[in-house]
């Protein structure tokens, strides 16, 4: 057998043009690590981490675990199939020496990927024909190794091994869970904050969870598509000068994410307590102390071209997703054409981007969940001392921003039609959306009921019968508190309007098959929603996020799924074909894009 090492490098347009620079880069950083001592300390680092991920590994679902095994039985003796391929066991420096020198440019392939090539390919593969050239570089690569410092603007002595990790875990022992409330409890409320907290009860292990949102209304966010646009280019450049610190967290079994949402900023995070806690404190100072400074005009044009290209490859998507795009934007927020965007960000300048840092992100309220391996008096300890780090005027709840859904008329029905701009792309696509209302607890489980029962047949007959396209469903959506059904297909060999008639059909002649239905079959459907809406939790993580998902939601029903259950087995079929004619036959509120 062989194996190989892969480095894998994502171009900006400027590194494209100057694609042997980061080639002599990355080569530069091979022959330092040849130079260098094996690291002692990065080792132990990583064997330490490992084990105590092995000690106290989640569970998994049997279906994953059984296949990992499978695959393992191949790789190392029975014995070793479970701890062999995660454990650092044994250290051989000699060994780690070895394979790091056998990175040689004798055995360097390097493959350059680019549309801009097309007219300059003198090859084709015969299997999809795909245009390509070849070259060798043997020569130039090895002179390039021999002395990657010859000619180079980079100062190759910063390249070294990762500094001392600051979120290796320390703190395992697992807190006693007898007595403890099954639910979380609201451990902090007042300007600035709220926050709930669930010490754990179910898991034997040392870790923790946090969800968070930093809701900002500066510079009118809500409402203006430039400050929305300029938000993200500013969490996109914090991001980039953050992701040595995430990398970081990555060696030390912590799961972290930040990103945004219209009018505010979301992170989470879980792993092991104190390293989830050392994360979560340095991100949120960072994040609220995080000013553009001079030297980031180079990462500004990096990002506002990705921003730009991003923006542009949106419009060449596959139909069906930019129709989704659109029906959200309408039912949502103010629509603003991806053209109209990309003439915002044309316009913008780094001298723009720093006066948004010094005007945005002034004053902030934060929303948190804490659960895992702490007490309450330990989750407030910390939430306390974040308030401290972040040092920002507080903004009360009343001042958050609530968004509101565009509701359509009763009985009436609007059509949105659009060419698709990819010549390409032979695809077309149609969204059937179906409006129900802002509807209460009972009716939004009625509708779940309605969606299992009207999934399968509509995928049944539209795309296994009628063979209209591989896209093919009906899904129940909820835009914020307003319930709603989505029609999509997407088909090569139909046309829109063909696709708008065929759901339109379908559910009119479906009507007669929903009252049809037995007992035994409705019951069995029900049984269907109460196992996929429930899974067991598995983890901390995922028992913290389905509590928080009832924050977002500002329903706070922390005792959702026993409550749930009990009405789900109280619905009848009666129930859920009234909900059918109502929300698909009588008088629907109908909007259908059709791409």
């Amino acid at each position: 057998g062989f194996g190989q090492f892969d480095v894998r490098i994502l171009l900006t347009d400027k590194g494209l043009e100057e694609y042997w620079t980061v080639i002599q880069l990355a080569l530069a950083y091979v022959k330092k690590m040849q130079e260098l001592p094996i690291c002692d300390r990065f080792f132990e680092e990583l064997q330490q981490v490992t084990k105590i991920s092995f000690d106290f590994k989640s569970k998994e679902r049997a279906l994953y675990t059984s296949n990992t095994l499978t695959r393992n039985l191949h790789l190392y003796p029975v014995e070793d199939i479970i701890a062999g391929p995660v454990l650092y066991q044994n250290y051989d420096p000699e060994l780690i020496k070895k394979f790091i020198n056998a990175l040689q440019p004798e055995n360097c392939n390097i493959f350059l990927l680019s549309k801009t090539f097309k007219d300059s390919l003198d090859l084709e593969e015969k299997w999809y024909n795909t245009k390509y050239s070849k070259e060798d570089i043997s020569e130039k690569l090895k002179a390039i190794f021999e002395d990657s410092s010859n000619g180079f603007e980079y100062d190759v002595e910063q390249l070294n091994y990762p500094p001392v990790n600051q979120y290796l875990p320390k703190r395992l022992e697992v807190l006693p869970r007898e007595g403890l409330p099954d639910q979380p409890s609201l451990i902090l409320s007042e300007d600035g904050i709220t926050a709930f907290f669930k010490q754990n009860t179910k898991f034997t292990e040392p870790k923790t969870a946090i969800y968070a949102r930093f809701f900002i209304n500066d510079l009118e966010i809500a409402t203006r598509v430039d400050v929305q646009l300029k938000a993200k280019m500013w969490l996109d450049m914090f991001l980039e000068k953050f992701r040595e610190e995430d990398y970081m967290a990555s060696l030390s079994a912590i799961s972290t994410s930040v990103g945004r949402d219209t009018s505010a900023i979301r992170l989470n995070a879980s792993g092991f307590n104190d390293s989830v806690l050392a994360w979560t404190r340095e991100v949120t100072k960072r994040l609220t102390s995080f000013k553009l400074e001079k030297e980031d005009e180079v990462l500004f044009l990096d990002k506002l071209e990705q921003t730009k290209k991003n923006l542009r490859n949106s419009m060449l998507d596959q139909p069906y997703q930019i129709g989704n795009r659109h029906l959200d934007s309408l039912l949502l927020t103010p629509y603003t054409p991806t053209k109209d965007k990309l003439a915002i960000i044309d316009s913008l300048t780094f001298e723009d981007m720093v006066q948004f840092g010094e005007e945005w992100f002034c004053k902030v309220y934060t929303e948190w969940i804490i659960g895992g391996n702490l007490t309450a008096d330990e989750a407030k300890s910390f939430l306390k001392d974040i308030m401290e780090v972040m040092d920002k005027p507080k903004m009360s709840a009343e001042e958050i921003i609530q968004f509101t859904t565009s509701e359509l008329a009763q009985g009436s029905r609007a059509t949105y039609q659009e060419t698709v701009l990819n010549e390409k792309d032979e695809n077309s696509a149609v969204i059937c959306y179906f409006q129900h209302k802002a509807a209460d607890h009972n009716e939004q489980l009625v509708n779940d009921v309605l969606a299992q029962v009207i999934r399968e047949p509509f995928y049944d007959v539209l795309r296994t019968k009628e063979q209209l396209g591989y896209l093919v469903w009906m899904t129940h959506v909820r835009h914020r508190d307003v319930e709603g059904f989505s029609g999509i297909i997407q088909s090569v060999v139909a046309g829109p309007v063909h696709l708008q008639n065929r759901v339109s059909t379908f559910l009119t002649e479906y009507q007669q098959k929903v009252e049809v239905l037995t007992e035994e079959e409705f019951k069995m459907i029900v049984e269907g929603v109460i196992a996929k809406n429930y899974p067991i939790d598995r983890t901390i993580s995922q028992e913290t996020v389905r509590y928080w998902s009832d924050i977002l939601n500002r329903e706070y029903m922390f005792d959702r799924v026993e409550i749930e259950k009990e009405i789900l087995n109280k619905i009848t079929k009666e129930q859920v074909i009234t909900a059918f004619k109502e929300i698909f036959i009588d008088s629907p509120r109908r909007f259908d894009i059709l791409m």
